[in-house]
């Protein structure tokens, strides 16, 4: 059990073959899968049993078609000891081994005067890596400031993706009153009022009328979906189901789940990966850790569907302001910073 736990498959989904889902077997076992969603209800017992089906038919493929290797969880065995600096080499790599050889001897020594020789000697290992390791630090700032140079010339997209992520600033919470704008512009604190208040205005949102989702819309997000990304607790990849049999099983899946407001409840599991907030961290606190959750990829798609027609029915409603560049297609914050340092340039002339 213990094995169990600590241990977990990965597949190289960078080689996938020519013949993938191709065999009339798991063909057969798609198409009835596909018919099994047509003629589901939509409850949720339904949905769970048949999304196990489709990833069933998915592990049985890639047990078959793919390589695979399992991994031991917090193991140094699965490869070779991580970098965690970019400008790190085996030349620092030799140095730091040198360092600990030194500290070591220096401490395992119990001779009083060859004990401090051994103290002087590694220090000087020590300022020697320190020395090394300031050097290729400034070698690689020199490269990267370059490369930005280069993209902001010829790539503005790449540029900002490597200058990295801005923080999040602090955001204020506004309480909800306890008060309602009647019809006749008076203000009502009655708490049956509110009630009814809200409840009519919800109301018409809970059994909206919608289009059902098409084969296009989920060829679309699977197909432009990015590689090479951890796989959720399902172990799917976007690699696995950029192929018409997969993207046909979920354009009905995704149908149901809309169409009956159930989703199965393997999506509602993820897979939390601690990352640290920052080099200087403690690491031993796990508050200096952010978990960043991994999701499973038809779950992910299926957001992505509904967020693509979010934004699309707030453009066409006008509800968002004109004035917001932030998480918007084709805008940037970049010309409210702009315009901000033109008025306190100007102001400061006056």
């Amino acid at each position: 059990m213990s094995q169990q736990k600590n241990t977990y498959v990965s597949y190289d989904v960078k080689n996938i073959p020519n013949d993938w889902l191709t065999n009339k077997d798991i063909l057969n076992k798609i198409n009835m899968c596909i018919n099994k969603i047509q003629c589901s209800k939509g409850r949720q017992f339904e949905v769970d049993k048949l999304y196990d089906n489709f990833v069933e038919i998915l592990h049985s493929e890639m047990n078959n078609k793919l390589e695979s290797k399992v991994k031991v969880l917090n193991s140094t065995n699965n490869r070779k000891r991580r970098i965690k600096k970019p400008w790190w080499n085996d030349n620092l790599t030799n140095k730091w081994n040198n360092v600990c050889m030194a500290e070591n001897d220096y401490v395992t020594c119990k001779q009083g005067t060859l004990k401090q020789q051994l103290r002087k000697h590694f220090v000087d290992k020590r300022k020697d890596f320190d020395r090394l390791t300031q050097k290729y630090k400034r070698q690689y700032w020199y490269r990267c400031l370059e490369e930005l140079v280069n993209f902001n010339d010829n790539d503005p997209k790449q540029f900002w993706r490597r200058i990295g992520q801005t923080g999040i600033g602090n955001e204020s919470q506004i309480c909800i009153p306890n008060e309602v704008t009647l019809d006749d512009g008076t203000i009502s604190n009655n708490l049956e009022t509110i009630l009814s208040k809200w409840k009519k205005q919800f109301s018409q949102f809970i059994e909206p009328k919608y289009k059902e989702t098409t084969i296009d819309e989920v060829h679309k997000v699977v197909m432009n979906a990015k590689n090479c990304k951890s796989a959720g607790i399902d172990l799917i990849q976007a690699e696995l189901c950029k192929n018409i049999s997969i993207i046909s099983i979920l354009h009905k899946l995704f149908n149901l789940c809309f169409s009956s407001g159930n989703v199965p409840n393997m999506w509602n599991k993820g897979i939390i990966t601690p990352i640290p907030k920052c080099s200087t961290s403690d690491p031993r606190d796990p508050l200096s850790y952010r978990g960043i959750t991994l999701a499973p990829f038809a779950y992910k798609m299926y957001c992505s569907i509904l967020n693509e027609r979010l934004v699309k029915w707030l453009d066409e409603m006008e509800i968002v302001n004109d004035e917001q560049n932030g998480f918007m297609n084709d805008r940037s914050t970049i010309d409210h910073i702009s315009t901000t340092t033109s008025i306190i340039e100007t102001r400061k002339k006056m």
